[in-house]
C-alpha cells in the first residue's frame, strides 16, 4: 500500500502543467496526498511509539527524556498526540511545497515530487524523525524569507538567528545549522567554491584525528554537560562507520553537484551548496556515521538542485562527450542509487516499521 500511495503522489504531479499555469494545482493535490498519508498515520515510523510516550508523560508533567523546551511544551499544549503530528507534518509539507514552488522550473515540478517520495530519508523519514523534520520546516521557510531581495541585509541575519535559536528548542543540534547561513549568503565565488568542497572532504577523509579533534571541539563548545554532549559522545566513541558502498554511492551525486556548480544560476547557486554540504556530511559518515543525522537538515535540498541541474545541462551547448555524461550517465546512476535505496529501505529490518501503513482509523 505505501508504494502505491507513492507512486500515485508522482503520477499526480508528474501530470503536464502549461507555460500558463500559475496555481501548480498538480503540485498541490500531491502534497494534499502526503498530507493525508502523514496525518493519518498510526504506529507508522520506527519513533512514533517513543514520541507518542513523550505525549503522555507531558500531559502528566513528566520529562525522564530530557526533551528540548519548546516541543516538550507543544506536547502540553495539544489536545491530542493526533493532532500534533497533523500539524507538525502540514509544517514540514508546507515548506517543502514552497521549496519547490519557489526554487524549480513548473516543467520539472514532477522530478522534483519524485525525488521526494523515492529518497525514503526525506518524506517517510520526516514521519519517525518529527523533532528533526520540525526544525528542517523552519530552516526551508527561514531561507525562504531572507532570499527576499526587498528584505534588508541585518534583517536577513536576525530572522535566521532567531530561528535557529528557536529551533534548538526543538532539537539541540538545530545550533550547527547558524553557520551555514554564511554558506548560503555569502557572495558566490566559483573559484573558492570549488576549492572548499574538493579539499575539505579528502583532508577530513585521509587525516581522521583531525575529525575527530574538530567533532569533540564542537561538542564541548555546544553541548557540554548536557545530556546531548553523552550521547554524542558515545556515537563517537562506538566507531560505527558507513560501509565503502555508501561512500562511493554519495560520491556519485557529490561529483555530479560539483561538476555542474557554476551552470547554475544565482537563485540556485546557494540552494546547491547546501546540498553539498548535506552530501558531504554524508561522506565523512564513513568515518563517524553520527555525520548521517546532520545529513538530513540539507538533504531535502536534493528535490531544487538536482532538476536545476538536469535543466540546465538540457538547454547548454555541451559537447557530445559531455552531454553523454551529464544528460544521461550520472542522470541515469543517481535514479539507479535512489533505487537502491529505496530498495534497501524497504528489505532493511531496521526499517521493518514503515513496511505496513495504518491509519488512526484502523487501530
Amino acid at each position: 500500500m505505501v508504494h502505491l500511495i507513492l507512486v500515485f503522489v508522482f503520477v499526480i504531479a508528474a501530470v503536464k502543467i502549461t507555460e500558463k499555469s500559475n496555481k501548480n494545482g498538480e503540485l498541490l493535490l500531491s502534497f494534499a496526498v502526503l498530507f493525508l498519508f502523514a496525518a493519518l498515520r498510526y504506529e507508522y515510523g520506527n519513533d512514533y511509539e517513543s514520541y507518542r510516550r513523550i505525549f503522555i508523560n507531558a500531559k502528566d508533567g513528566i520529562n525522564s527524556e530530557a526533551i528540548e523546551p519548546l516541543y516538550y511544551e507543544l506536547n502540553k499544549i495539544f489536545p491530542s498526540f493526533q493532532l500534533l503530528i497533523a500539524m507538525l507534518s502540514l509544517l514540514y509539507l508546507f515548506a517543502v511545497y514552497k521549496l519547490i514552488t519557489k526554487y524549480v522550473d513548473k516543467k520539472y515540478i514532477g522530478l522534483s515530487v519524485l525525488i521526494t517520495v523515492i529518497n525514503p530519508y526525506l518524506f517517510l523519514m520526516s514521519l519517525s524523525a518529527i523533532r528533526q523534520a520540525f526544525v528542517v520546516a523552519l530552516f526551508i521557510l527561514s531561507l525562504v524569507i531572507i532570499q527576499e531581495k526587498t528584505t534588508k541585509k541585518l534583517l536577513k541575519f536576525i530572522v535566521f538567528l532567531c530561528v535557529t535559536v528557536l529551533s534548538c528548542f526543538i532539537h539541540s543540534t538545530a545550533i550547527l545549522l547558524l553557520p551555514f547561513y554564511f554558506v548560503y549568503y555569502c557572495k558566490h565565488n566559483i573559484k573558492r567554491d570549488y576549492l572548499v568542497f574538493v579539499t575539505t572532504p579528502i583532508i577530513l577523509l585521509l587525516f581522521p584525528e583531525i575529525l575527530s579533534w574538530l567533532i569533540n571541539a564542537v561538542l564541548q563548545l555546544l553541548f557540554k554537560n548536557s545530556l546531548s554532549y553523552w550521547n554524542y559522545l558515545t556515537y563517537l566513541e562506538s566507531n560505527d562507520t558507513n560501509s565503502l558502498r555508501a561512500l562511493l554511492l554519495f560520491l556519485i551525486f557529490y561529483i555530479y553537484v560539483l561538476l555542474n556548480l557554476k551552470k547554475l544560476d544565482e537563485k540556485i547557486y546557494p540552494i546547491a551548496k547546501l546540498y553539498l554540504c548535506g552530501l558531504e556530511f554524508a561522506i565523512l559518515a564513513y568515518r563517524y556515521s553520527m555525520f548521517g543525522r546532520f545529513q538530513m537538515y540539507f538533504d531535502i535540498f536534493s528535490v531544487v538542485t538536482i532538476p536545476a541541474i538536469i535543466k540546465a545541462n538540457l538547454q547548454a551547448r555541451l559537447s557530445p562527450v559531455k552531454k553523454v555524461l551529464y544528460v544521461y550517465i550520472f542522470p541515469c546512476a543517481i535514479f539507479m542509487v535512489y533505487l537502491l535505496r529505496y530498495y534497501s529501505f524497504f528489505t532493511t529490518e531496521l526499517y521493518s516499521s514503515f513496511f505496513e501503513y495504518r491509519t488512526v482509523f484502523c487501530r
